[in-house]
């Protein structure tokens, strides 16, 4: 397998996965997040070229951490992978952005405390449903979560997204026992040519690649509130698998009313 490809932890664990990563999406794509989750309605989000970049960026980092190379072959196989699976894939723009961008993240990288990289964790919740995902890196104190971005300048407060991904990773880390105090987003962001004005001839702003940090401390109310959120989904998912009465209700979609549910309901035990 292409070390690019996304480890969804199939070989752990069998059961129903609550993405750390899509965590948020319960809350703010309800309709969506159950239709793509739990319904073979949709294929779900396949990729586009920011999303391969960021992966591409993702994988590098990786190997500086395990002290890996990587291979151009790798890239190029992998370019050529997600090729035939996303629409409009800008190779050019990504093998002009990848080096860039790669080289100002592992300057950040040599100058941080490394840790364990892209390690995949996951917890039970109920019978047939656990939570989990891969973590970028984390060390005794801290989860760090990589963000690549085309914007300008990286946001001034961790989006709620992203918060409740990294709480998701901390929880988990903490229940096995690592003090995890506080939690980071590294964004790098791509190269900007502001190129030449077509009204005045002159130079536009540039905006070169850079790292940017956001840390916040994990406070005792926000494991609180991510342990609930947990429960909140897990039981939720059970529902939708058992109940197909209440899967209109619970997806908030009346489309979803009576829908086939991908997730087999449980044996009863025997008593």
């Amino acid at each position: 397998m292409n070390r690019f490809n996304y480890y969804n932890g199939e070989n752990e664990t069998t059961s129903f996965r609550i993405s750390a990563s899509g965590v948020s999406r319960f809350f703010t794509s309800t309709s969506s997040w159950f239709t793509e989750n739990l319904t073979d309605m949709s294929e779900g989000f396949t990729g586009n070229t920011a999303s391969v970049l960021g992966t591409l960026v993702h994988g590098h980092l990786e190997a500086y951490v395990k002290g890996e190379t990587i291979e151009d072959s790798e890239v190029q196989e992998y370019l050529t992978t997600q090729s035939t699976v996303v629409d409009d894939l800008d190779i050019n723009y990504i093998e002009y952005q990848l080096p860039i961008m790669v080289q100002v993240a592992l300057e950040y990288l040599q100058d941080t405390h490394l840790g364990i990289p892209e390690r995949f964790i996951f917890k039970d919740l109920l019978p047939g449903v656990c939570v989990g995902g891969s973590i970028d890196l984390h060390n005794d104190n801290v989860v760090i979560d990589y963000k690549t971005t085309s914007a300008k300048t990286a946001p001034k407060n961790i989006a709620y997204a992203h918060k409740i991904q990294l709480l998701t990773y901390a929880k988990l880390l903490r229940d096995e026992g690592t003090n995890i105090t506080s939690m980071r987003i590294v964004y790098i962001t791509t190269d900007i040519d502001g190129g030449i004005s077509e009204k005045t001839g002159k130079p536009l702003k540039s905006y070169p690649s850079d790292v940017q940090i956001l840390e916040e401390p994990i406070l005792p109310e926000d494991l609180e509130m991510i342990d609930n959120i947990w429960n909140v989904i897990a039981e939720s998912v059970v529902l939708f698998r058992d109940n197909p009465e209440l899967r209109h209700i619970l997806s908030q979609d009346m489309r979803l009313k009576n829908v086939k549910c991908t997730l087999q309901k449980l044996e009863e035990e025997e008593i």
